[in-house]
């Protein structure tokens, strides 16, 4: 996206660093009447919370060895404090637990905290701080413990969900936010830097904020900043070349534990704990004597990534600071890790010698930072951390969902390419099916024997398309079940000599394939399996696992038409947010094609109906909507993800969708309504995806950055192409 030409204050990082000083930057302007949050400009190199900011604990506390930090920090509790709903904060407090060797520190900490009014408590000596934490947790065994400070505010935000907050926050005071903008040099007037030079343009400033966290050597270098210093000691001297930048590394994960595990005796969620020991620490697998050190680690309870997260004592970095990677997927990257989802294991139906399995994937254990972290650019992984999260959040509502995946059979021709659609563009007539019924006979089949419960099938409108629908369920499944599908239509292509398309639009004049998804939130239920008729299972239970029953959320209320409140409110998300949901699922070149042929039912417009196929979004049945604003070349773990975080949005802004429409929307829009209009070339729909931290945040970390970085490749690469309309319209030219 071209970045202005002019930016009063330019802040390079959408960080904590970067957006808090958006944010009081934008208030005292506001408060001083100097101007307003209209002058300040963020920009950063991949997203909001794409850097150290979304993976960190998050913890929010006064705990720290400089006394001049304590009346900062008192006052940065204070800023969570201020809208904990908006920071996703958790007011649950902290404790720093210590040995004797770090009493008296810590007892110095605890004096200015009193003087300063900052509520703690601090007990001395090991029987008393023993007594104490078991007056929180029954079950407390560390020994040696000679001090605790607890401090009564203070606790931890979600890393992500608060900086999408934080940059709520700065948007209301108008603050603009640029993403995908990396800064590759400055510019100078005398020695003052008066412009910021990026890949997207040159952006001329009066001032420069760098809030770029572990990246900010880059920028010292780029200015051409000294690498070392002199600092003068306590002792009065000089002491010359000193490195200006050391490197260190936070030792953090997250526990494949239920956040809820730990409670405190009256059941109350913990605060953090932070526990420093000088006892050694042994091996649980060989008995080793890891360290007899002081060592310690940190508690807090994980609802981002569904687990529990901890870490332990940073150490320095020995390497040239020259030397040091912080950006992480280079050529040189470690390779990923892929831990099989066992219960998703099934043989393949054409060759029982081989199986299935999905996997989860996490960084290489060897990697200097986040070492066997989830990978977030896994988008199957993201789907099921971002449902669990969802489902916590709205008192155990979760999606189910289906797919009707459209998709074109082709003849193959002697070079092996495309020649022609299999049967005649005829809809729903049925000797076109019929003279596919071979191949559709051998989809069923195989897709019976990995556990996809096909119910129903027809000739759709273009030469050779099908559509071959299966059982509804819970997203994940659901986004399973679709990628397999999607693998058995290739191997019966290979088996009949035929190619199975999935390219949205292949034809113009005819329909395109389309994949609308028909989606429903319920509560409860319970999961069974269905053998499907194979006796024994090909595998384990998970593929043939559906769940059956629970409440459906998205019913109207007795005496009403409409959908119920819950699914008013998704349906206000999807609608203020279907710009950018644009580009995830309408995420080709081609599938623009599709808007662009007017007449064969494809969405362009914004808005909801009953059985209006006209509409972005219609109600196709009680109970569920029916999203058509995705095609058959969708990704449908991002796909859900996005449509998770708008239905989280509606519910949360209490959004209203207004009336459904009725009447055709171009019939609408000639008498005089006023709808948004979906963007209408991916370019613009990544724009728009650009925009919207809803969204995005549903491509958490690396997610975002790997989409962009691909969509904007193709968008551009195909910018860059000279097409056969090309040279039908300007070859013979003479202007």
């Amino acid at each position: 996206m071209p970045v202005p030409p002019h930016a009063k204050y330019l802040i390079i990082g959408a960080g904590v660093h970067g957006l808090s000083a958006a944010y009081h930057l934008a208030l005292g302007l506001k408060t001083r009447r100097r101007g307003s949050g209209a002058d300040i400009l963020v920009v950063d190199k991949k997203g909001v919370a794409a850097g150290a900011s979304g993976i960190a604990c998050g913890v929010i506390r006064n705990n720290y060895y400089q006394p001049a930090m304590r009346a900062l920090m008192a006052h940065s509790v204070e800023v969570w404090e201020s809208d904990p709903e908006a920071f996703s904060y958790h007011p649950v407090g902290y404790m720093q637990i210590s040995p004797e060797g770090m009493r008296q520190d810590v007892a110095s900490i605890a004096r200015q905290q009193g003087e300063i009014g900052y509520t703690s408590e601090f007990i001395e000596g090991e029987a008393d701080c023993l007594k104490y934490m078991k007056g929180l947790f029954h079950d407390w065994q560390a020994r040696g413990i000679t001090s605790v400070l607890h401090e009564k505010k203070g606790g931890y935000a979600n890393n992500r969900a608060s900086m999408e907050g934080l940059a709520a926050k700065a948007h209301s005071q108008g603050v603009r936010i640029t993403t995908g903008v990396r800064v590759t040099g400055f510019r100078y007037a005398g020695d003052a830097v008066s412009a910021v030079v990026t890949d997207q343009g040159v952006i001329q400033t009066d001032c420069v904020v760098v809030g770029a966290g572990p990246w900010i050597k880059t920028l010292w270098d780029m200015l051409d900043l000294p690498k070392t210093v002199s600092i003068q000691g306590r002792d009065g001297k000089m002491h010359p070349n000193i490195r200006m930048w050391t490197y260190w590394r936070l030792e953090e994960g997250t526990l494949g534990v239920d956040p809820d595990f730990q409670k405190t005796n009256d059941g109350r969620m913990p605060p953090v704990l932070h526990v420093d020991t000088d006892a050694p620490l042994y091996s649980d697998i060989d008995g080793s004597l890891i360290t007899d050190k002081l060592w310690g680690i940190y508690y807090k309870p994980d609802f981002c990534f569904g687990g529990v997260q901890g870490g332990g004592m940073p150490y320095k970095i020995e390497t040239d600071p020259d030397e040091v990677r912080v950006d992480p997927y280079g050529p040189e990257a470690s390779e990923l890790v892929g831990i099989p989802d066992p219960e998703t294991f099934v043989q393949l139906p054409w060759d029982r010698r081989v199986a299935r399995v999905f996997c989860t994937l996490f960084r290489n254990r060897e990697e200097e930072t986040d070492a066997g972290a989830f990978l977030t650019s896994d988008c199957r992984g993201n789907l099921r951390r971002i449902h669990e999260e969802f489902s916590k959040a709205h008192r155990g509502l979760h999606l189910r969902h289906g797919a009707e995946p459209e998709m074109i059979w082709f003849k193959k021709g002697p070079d092996g390419k495309p020649a022609g659609g299999y049967s005649k563009p005829y809809c729903y007539h049925i000797d076109q099916f019929e003279s596919l019924r071979p191949v559709v006979q051998k989809v069923i089949e195989y897709a019976r024997a990995m556990g996809i419960d096909m119910i129903q099938g027809d000739h759709e409108d273009s030469p050779g398309q099908l559509e071959l629908n299966f059982m509804f369920d819970e997203a994940l499944r659901t986004c399973d079940r679709l990628t397999t599908y999607r693998q058995i239509c290739a191997q019966v292509a290979r088996e009949f000599d035929l190619i199975a398309c999935f390219m949205c639009k292949p034809f113009m004049g005819v329909s395109a394939s389309g994949c609308h998804h028909n989606i429903s939130l319920w509560r409860g239920g319970e999961d069974a399996v269905n053998p499907l008729k194979q006796d024994p299972l090909p595998g384990l239970e998970g593929p043939f696992t559906y769940r059956r029953g629970g409440e459906n959320a998205f019913l109207p209320l007795p005496d009403q038409a409409k959908p119920g409140p819950v699914g008013l409110n998704c349906i206000g998300g999807i609608i203020d947010h279907l710009s950018a949901l644009t580009a995830i699922g309408c995420s080709t070149v081609n599938s623009y094609r599709r808007l662009w042929d007017t007449g064969f039912w494809a969405p362009v417009y914004a808005d909801w109906g009953y059985q209006n196929r006209t509409c972005g979004l219609r109600v196709s049945a009680k109970g569920r909507f029916e999203y058509r604003a995705v095609d058959a070349m969708v990704n449908p773990y991002l796909m859900a993800s996005a449509l998770l975080r708008t239905f989280d949005d509606g519910i949360r802004r209490n959004l209203d969708p207004g009336e459904p429409e009725q009447r055709n929307i171009y019939q609408a829009l000639e008498e005089g309504k006023q709808v948004k209009k979906l963007p209408m070339s991916l370019g613009e729909a990544l724009d728009r995806l650009e925009q919207d931290e809803v969204v995005k945040s549903a491509l958490p970390g690396e997610m975002y950055r790997v989409f962009t970085h691909y969509k904007r490749d193709e968008w551009e690469r195909f910018l860059a192409t000279v097409t056969e309309w090309d040279l039908e319209n300007y070859l013979d030219c003479l202007p």
